[in-house]
Parts: C-alpha cells; structure tokens; sequence
C-alpha cells in the first residue's frame, strides 16, 4: 500500500502541473482538483482457486492521500466510517457475532491489487465462509456483498496505516504506532458495544469522538461538529476595543495584519497565529458553547489580510460578543478531531487479534 499511495500521489502531482502549466492557457485548475483513477482488488488464490474474483474501485486522489469509491451499477459509493459501521451493523444483526470475529481476526493473506497496469500488496480478512462473504444488504439501493465491505476496509486501514506510519517517522508530531488499525478497533468497539456493561471511560472516549449510542434503535448514530476555540480577551466595554486598535496605527498609511494585532490585543508572544498550544487566550468550554451559533458563520481564514485603521476596528467589530454583560474579542477556528474515527491501544484493548 505504501508505494501505491507514494504512486498516486506523483502520479497527481504530474498531472496536476501538467494542467497548471501555462503554456498560454485561458483558464487556471482549482486547488480542489482530484485525479480519477480505478483499481482492480483481486481475492487472494486462499479463497479463489481461479485468481479471477476482483471488486473495482474507482481512486480520487488529492495532494494528501487517494480516496476510494466503491464501483456500482455505473456509478460510484462513497462510504464514510459512519456508512460502513451501519452497513456492518445490518450484517451482525442478521448473521451475528461471526461478522465481529472476521474484523478481529489477523488479517495474513496477501492478496493483489492493480493500479495502472502494476500490482501492489494488500492484505485481506478471512474471507473462508463463503455463504457469509456473498451474503449481501440494500444500503441507499445499492447492493452490497459482506466481502465487498471487507475488502474496502481494508484498502482504507492500509492506507491510514501509511499516513500514520508518515507522521511517526516525523518527529516533530507526537503520535505512536498505537493508531495502527485504529479503524477496526473503532468498528470492533461499536459493533460489540453493550450499554449496560460499557466502561464509562470508553462511553466517554466515544461520545468525545461523536458516537453518540441511540438506546432506541440500538446503534450508535454518529454526531460530531467540530470544538471551536478562539484567540480572546475580555474588554470592559466595546469602546476599549476601538481605542487599543486605535494605538497601533501611527498614521493613516499604516496598514496592519489581523494576527498582528490580535497578537497585540491579546498578548501572545509567539507568531504563529494558528497553533492551539501556542494560544493563551483559549475560550471556556462554557462560553464556547453560549458562541457556536455565531462562530459557525464566521470567516477565520483571513488572518493575514492587510487593513486600515477603519477597516480594521469595523472586522473586529463583528467578532465582538457580549456573553453575560462582558465583552469578548473572539477569533475562531475549528479544531477537529482528526482522530474520530480511530481507537488507540490505549483508549480501547478489545482490538486482540493477533500482534498489535
């Protein structure tokens, strides 16, 4: 898997620069172009004595990583990790805990799968129950074969692996191998999740992540909005505001940043605007909620624009908010939980299959 997301990605970049080459063109390529591509996933000869069985993929691939679109009917599926645990859930709630055991069990056949002509490595579930395996649901009227499902979870925890195994090896970024198949310890957790049993430090962990259980429907419906957090600074009324703006413009030509002097209202030493660690004036979680209506709707990606005195006081102005009569300057920016669909060892330990 490594060198084929190491392959899709030259082979976007290529393209790309190929688009955005001049060459007296009328017309420029978007930053959010994507490569279309398809693969061929083959069942490993273990379970196809004819190594002809395969599942096609359709592959769009970014500047970061490739993202994979099951083949159908003409067409092409997404599926979020929301969308496969539901999907999973209809298999386990018909066939039982044998579907849970497939995702725990070591995943040691090598099997094959084709991009552009060259094979790549994948490793595959165990696919030996083949009345399972062809067992299939209606999901959004589309039909989907149990091996099918597997197989795509497959290429999507490999290719988390090598992202994972990429910020490993940056030291700068404090992450362990322990989000390795973070994925299908995340599907194992939900599928086998009993409320009356269920440790409240992995209730918590979920519900933190967005899995929210649904004691109705007996499922976990997923729910996450980003935490929005913000660079701020109490004022005794808003006409302060105006006035310390007012003190860093010297003259009328003066133009300043909006992080420059959000840096200056707040006080923040370091001149990186956009690291949470690095920010002092983090908002209560209580005020926070009270904000997230209105923080939805703002525009934090212009920190580096050059304004005027006037234009300046106006910007900051709208990202006033009176909160049980005291004013705050709030800069947002949403963090998200990138890891909200994994599991890590340490969070969860039901993931026993084999070495971790």
């Amino acid at each position: 898997m490594k060198n084929f997301f190491i392959a899709s990605r030259t082979d976007f970049q290529r393209e790309y620069n190929y688009l955005s080459d001049d060459n007296g063109k009328k017309y420029s390529v978007s930053s959010s172009y994507r490569m279309i591509e398809h693969i061929k996933v083959y069942i490993p000869k273990k379970y196809d004595e004819s190594e002809l069985t395969s599942y096609q993929f359709q592959i769009r691939v970014t500047g970061s990583e490739p993202k994979f679109y099951i083949v159908k009917n003409g067409g092409s599926l997404y599926m979020t990790i929301p969308m496969i645990y539901e999907a999973l859930k209809y298999f386990k709630d018909v066939y039982g805990t044998i579907v849970i055991n497939v995702l725990k069990t070591p995943r040691t056949e090598i099997g094959k799968f084709v991009y552009k002509e060259i094979d790549y490595e994948l490793r595959h579930f165990d696919y030996s129950d083949s009345k399972l395996m062809m067992s299939n649901i209606q999901y959004h009227d589309v039909q989907l074969h149990l091996r099918e499902v597997l197989v795509l979870i497959s290429l999507i925890q490999e290719k988390s692996n090598v992202l994972f195994e990429k910020e490993y090896n940056d030291m700068s970024i404090p992450l362990t191998r322990k989000n390795t198949d973070g994925i299908l310890r995340l599907l194992v957790a939900l599928l086998e999740f009993d409320f009356q049993s269920a440790t409240p430090k992995l209730v918590s962990t979920l519900e933190d992540k967005g899995w929210k259980f649904d004691k109705l429907n007996n499922m976990f419906k997923f729910d996450y909005f980003p935490k929005y957090y913000g660079v701020s600074r109490k004022f005794d009324d808003d006409e302060q505001v105006e006035m310390l703006i007012s003190g860093f413009f010297v003259d009328e030509k003066v133009r300043l940043s909006i992080d420059s002097v959000v840096k200056l209202l707040v006080e923040i030493p370091n001149s990186s605007f956009d690291k949470i660690n690095q920010l002092r004036g983090i908002l209560d979680m209580s005020i926070t909620n009270e904000l997230r209506n209105s923080l939805v709707t703002l525009n934090s990606a212009y920190p580096s624009r050059l304004l005027n005195k006037n234009e300046m006081i106006a910007t900051l102005r709208k990202n006033i908010f009176n909160i049980k009569g005291t004013p705050y300057l709030v800069l947002p920016f949403k963090c998200h939980n990138d890891k909200k669909y994994y599991l890590t060892e340490m969070h969860y330990s039901i993931y026993n299959g084999g070495e971790q």
